[in-house]
């Protein structure tokens, strides 16, 4: 790891990450240079700048019409010198990350797909709603202000005990450590405050920290699964599967009992208090199969969360223990009616229509087809909606099929 993380940076490399940020390549010849040694600088230092960690945060409602503060999302934008030293540190740690994340991760990890925790967790759903089935239940935990709350010191111990040189650990903390935030309301910089903890929305580098944070409660649950009395969900026994994570999104199994949920809720507790974050109640529900209602409330009164039910949503999509109903495909539809939005109003050629159809619209029917058996009133529904975009013309008129 450490030969994957020492090998040199050098100018060639800094300047790609700048147009990749800046996004104007006919900048490099006039503040390039400048840029670049600026970046290489902080390699071989390890000092930067206080100028260079200057953080805006804007606030992005996250509904229609916010009322309160959990209404919004604090999205950082960093400085772009910042960024490139962001983006360079990040490109390493991203090498290694595969040989250390659990494959229950599917996150910004190179080669790992979220279909697959898709497919994982549909499959662990089956039979949930039948009677007489061992007792097994899945907590979908939300975590509350996920970023926001990460406690810098953890990461600073997370990263030694995962044996990362010192040097690179020094660099990390010193991005994370020297921030310095101004918050945009009302389009002006409402003052200023220094960051104590928490990863930026916004930061290249934080996403990746995100995970390997995660990945350690992936550990927790593992010891705890080796106590005495932990029972495994079905099918989970001999993976010694546990959680699922996409980023933030988090789904613990077990057995339906109370030994077993006592020690996945101790293991979890270990982990809020180790990293400073905490689930959100309100968001989070337990779903039961095959448990008996007295075991219910008292598994209620241990994990504190309220008793979920069926379709839920995971990272987007309805997942239930039976198969896809039509109300289940919205996803889909709205991404096909998202891009039909936008391309009718374009004045493309027949050629031009055929290919969008080909290379995206049948290539999102076929992605989702990998993953769950469609409904036939579903695919109908594709299929004309390709229709009618290739066939339209001006004025909402459609012109004759072609016999070939």
């Amino acid at each position: 790891m450490s030969r994957r993380l020492s090998s040199a940076f050098i100018q060639q490399r800094a300047l790609v990450l700048m147009n990749s940020v800046l996004g104007f390549i006919s900048l490099l010849n006039n503040i390039g240079d400048d840029v670049s040694s600026a970046v290489l600088d902080f390699f071989t230092s390890g000092r930067l700048p206080k100028d260079l960690n200057e953080t805006v945060i804007s606030l992005i409602p996250k509904v229609i019409n916010p009322s309160s503060a959990k209404d919004y999302r604090p999205i950082a934008f960093c400085n772009t010198v910042y960024k490139c030293i962001s983006k360079m540190i990040s490109a390493r740690l991203s090498e290694v990350l595969p040989d250390i994340v659990d494959s229950n991760q599917g996150a910004f990890i190179k080669h790992r797909s979220w279909a697959h925790n898709i497919m994982i967790f549909q499959d662990l759903l089956k039979g949930y709603t039948r009677k007489n089935i061992s007792a097994r239940c899945i907590m979908k935990i939300d975590l509350s202000k996920a970023y926001d709350m990460v406690d810098w010191e953890f990461v600073e111990d997370l990263l030694r005990v995962l044996c990362f040189p010192s040097w690179f650990i020094s660099w990390i903390m010193t991005c994370l450590k020297g921030t310095n935030y101004h918050p945009r309301l009302n389009e002006r910089i409402q003052g200023s405050f220094k960051g104590k903890k928490g990863l930026r929305q916004g930061d290249p580098m934080s996403p990746l920290l995100f995970v390997l944070i995660m990945d350690y409660l992936t550990r927790l649950l593992r010891q705890s699964s080796k106590e005495k009395g932990f029972g495994f969900h079905r099918l989970c026994k001999n993976l010694r599967l546990m959680n699922l994570c996409f980023a933030d999104d988090l789904v613990i199994f077990c057995k339906g009992n109370l030994n077993s949920i006592r020690l996945t809720q101790d293991a979890f507790e270990r982990f809020c208090n180790d990293t400073g974050l905490s689930a959100n109640t309100l968001k989070s529900h337990i779903y039961f199969g095959g448990v008996r209602d007295e075991i219910k409330s008292k598994i209620l009164n241990i994990v504190k969360i309220e008793e979920g039910g069926f379709p839920l949503k995971y990272l987007g999509v309805n997942l239930r223990p039976t198969k896809w109903k039509a109300e289940d495909c919205g996803i889909i539809l709205d991404k096909l009616n998202k891009n039909l939005k936008y391309w009718v109003s374009r004045n493309l050629s027949f050629a031009g229509r055929a290919q969008l159809i080909h290379s995206v619209l049948l290539a999102i029917r076929n992605f989702w087809m990998n993953i769950f058996i469609i409904p036939s009133k579903i695919t109908a529904a594709i299929d004309k909606s390709c229709r009618d975009f290739l066939w339209v013309l001006s004025g909402n008129r459609s012109k004759l099929h072609r016999a070939s």
